[in-house]
């Protein structure tokens, strides 16, 4: 297959993975990281400016994306956002992802590149964290946008692929903190396979190279991070956050066991639930690895394409040890994933997402794995059999984020906390059904009802109650004398289970009280003072056909 109709298809799946993840975009209820994210990207709207806290959230990268959709949508104020605004944009650079594999694909070869593709389009991990609105899947692009860029920066005699490179190493920072482990990784990969050059350079060195890549990147992190340019504080702040997440590294609410990661790829599956694997592509990936270190001869077989379509002539190569640039690339992609999965590992903090950083590098090893396996067996039943067990591989992942993203429409609750890997500290449907009670209380008063908030945690609840007028603290104040109880201050208040203290039964007298979950573990009483409950009820009454008499 041409370099030329590689794209091509490769374009074909990246359409068809974006169109498979818009679909029901606001069908789960919002998490508590993307709730705060889009209370960030408020700020950014209103006051038209991003202020980087260098002990909690991230970058600025994930709001400056959101930022456009959100004027076009007329979402400039909290109220006006929406979960599809929010979650379209991770998707965007999700699809933005498997395009990256076009500039790679005479480093893997025409077929490694298309059916890593297709994993990449696949895998369920993937295409659910690629519908949340956190920063891993722009950070995931951007990563492997770098890469790409230096491999081509490799094969070209300009200097354009350098700063693209640069350009999205910034970006990378831009986006989490946790991008140091990439550039160690990347760092560390490349000194173990930096044997070939190119010959045929012109004058551009190494040095030039390296000089370029380095002021486009300090450019574009300087110019993020200072809002143009304009705050110096938070360029600052994001060199000395690093500080505080060495400290969060041991927070023990998400502390997990070094294979934590792997339990969710390999194989999870809760009681009376479904089995969660991507073992299979997992198993082509290990034959990619392998087949990095057999030299030239066997990975060459696989790269039988034309020049890639964005380099005007092929780069001759100085031979050493029968290596070539493209072995040397595909050396340096085994040891990079590999030691980035370890990094993740051995931080004892963990929560899912963070695996796309190093699962869409396995997923591409798995793509050189195929590809080698089909090329290598005999013509026949055996290569038959190889191309259908890589299909057979596509199609249970596909039916495995069906299931992901299906089903919670049909069993929500039990999906939401018991039987999915992916689903993480997330809140169930109740906290929908809470919103619309509490809004629809505060809509049956004029004016509309304070409303008071108590928990540690709230999120995602801002987020839903972003349209009322809201006082949010950790707990409820604590009686001034002895034997007094403190009770209700507003027309509604919320307290969740997991305040300290828990108030009494007679914090709330002339309140009716509800109950909703949160999260798992967390529930909500709501307490409504019965005058605006009443007028609540009579304009149920009314909406109902019935008579309130």
């Amino acid at each position: 297959m041409s370099a030329r109709r590689s794209a091509l298809l490769i374009a074909v799946i990246a359409a068809g993975a974006f169109l498979a993840r818009l679909p029901q975009l606001d069908a789960r209820p919002l998490h508590g990281d993307e709730a705060v994210h889009a209370w960030k990207l408020d700020e950014l709207l209103e006051q038209g400016r991003f202020d980087y806290d260098p002990t909690e959230y991230h970058g600025p990268t994930l709001h400056y994306a959101t930022a456009p959709v959100a004027y076009l949508c007329g979402a400039t104020r909290f109220a006006d956002q929406s979960k599809v605004l929010l979650r379209v944009v991770p998707v965007v650079f999700g699809t933005l992802t498997i395009l990256t594999l076009i500039l790679l694909i005479d480093a893997v070869g025409s077929a490694a590149a298309v059916w890593g593709a297709l994993l990449l389009a696949a895998s369920p991990s993937v295409a659910f964290f690629s519908r949340y609105y956190i920063p891993e899947a722009l950070l995931g692009c951007f990563t492997l946008a770098t890469i790409a860029c230096f491999w081509r920066a490799s094969r070209s005699m300009h200097l354009g692929w350098s700063v693209a490179a640069g350009i999205f190493a910034g970006l990378m920072h831009a986006t989490k903190e946790t991008c140091v482990l990439a550039f160690g990784a990347m760092l560390l990969a490349g000194v173990i396979t930096l044997r070939v050059r190119p010959r045929n350079t012109g004058r551009l060195s190494s040095a030039a190279r390296f000089f370029a890549f380095s002021i486009a990147a300090g450019v574009t992190s300087l110019a993020v991070f200072s809002d143009g340019f304009r705050d110096w504080d938070d360029v600052r702040e994001s060199v000395t956050t690093f500080r505080h997440y060495v400290d969060r590294a041991g927070d023990p609410l998400h502390q997990h066991p070094a294979h934590y990661y792997m339990s969710l790829l390999v194989g999870w599956r809760a009681a009376n639930g479904p089995l969660w694997t991507e073992l299979p592509a997992m198993v082509f990936a290990t034959v990619g690895v392998v087949l990095c270190w057999r030299g030239r001869r066997s990975f060459e077989r696989i790269r039988q394409t034309d020049a890639h379509p964005s380099s005007a002539a092929p780069s001759a190569v100085e031979p050493n040890d029968n290596v070539t640039a493209a072995t040397a690339f595909c050396r340096f992609l085994a040891i990079y994933v590999a030691l980035l999965t370890v990094g993740y590992a051995l931080i004892p903090y963990k929560t899912p997402w963070s695996l796309l950083s190093f699962w869409q590098g396995w997923l591409l090893l798995a793509g050189i794995g195929i590809a080698w396996l089909h090329d290598r067996i005999p013509p026949g039943t055996p290569r038959l059999t190889v191309l259908t067990l890589a299909l057979i591989t596509v199609g249970v992942l596909l039916s495995q984020q069906y299931r992901s993203t299906a089903t919670w429409f049909t069993q929500r609750a039990r999906y939401a906390f018991d039987t999915c890997p992916y689903v993480y500290a997330h809140p169930g449907p109740a906290v929908e059904d809470l919103a619309r009670y509490v809004t629809e209380v505060s809509d049956a008063s004029a004016p509309a009802p304070v409303v008071h908030v108590f928990s540690p945690n709230a999120w995602p609840i801002p987020w839903y109650l972003r349209r009322l007028q809201v006082g949010y603290w950790e707990k409820p104040p604590v009686a001034k004398n002895a034997g007094e109880t403190w009770t209700a201050s507003a027309p509604i208040v919320i307290v969740t289970s997991d305040c300290v203290p828990l108030p009494g039964s007679e914090f709330a007298p002339g309140y009716v009280v509800s109950h909703y979950g949160l999260r798992r573990d967390v529930h909500c009483q709501v307490y409504v003072e019965r005058g605006y409950w009443e007028r609540f009820a009579r304009r149920q009454s009314f909406a109902d056909g019935t008579d309130p008499k």
